[in-house]
């Protein structure tokens, strides 16, 4: 499992993040992360969606994955209108994923 730290950087906010090694891990810091991003300006949002992505990657969370590089998209190119559909989207994707993993034996 990682441990998510923010850090206030001006009037901005970063989350510095040991990689997860595992799904919990990933699942741990997309709260976190998600979190974050309804507080930040679309810059910041961009990068912490990437960092999810890549993270989500590298477990195997497809969907999250998918999710979070809508996010990272839409967040990049400056359009925080459509965001909140695409936050909302991320948001259930990582409901489900947990929904599933405590379904697993």
């Amino acid at each position: 499992m990682s441990r998510s730290v923010v850090a206030p950087i001006g009037a901005q906010s970063a989350a510095l993040s040991v990689a997860p090694r595992d799904l919990a891990g990933v699942l741990e810091d997309a709260d976190a992360l998600v979190d974050l991003m309804g507080r930040e300006n679309l810059r910041v949002v961009a990068e912490l969606a990437d960092m999810l992505t890549a993270s989500a990657r590298r477990v195997g969370a497809r969907e999250i994955e998918v999710a979070a590089s809508a996010v990272w998209r839409i967040a990049s190119g400056g359009r925080a209108v459509v965001l909140a559909g695409a936050m909302r989207d991320l948001t259930n994707a990582i409901a489900r994923t947990v929904s599933q993993t405590r379904a697993e034996p």
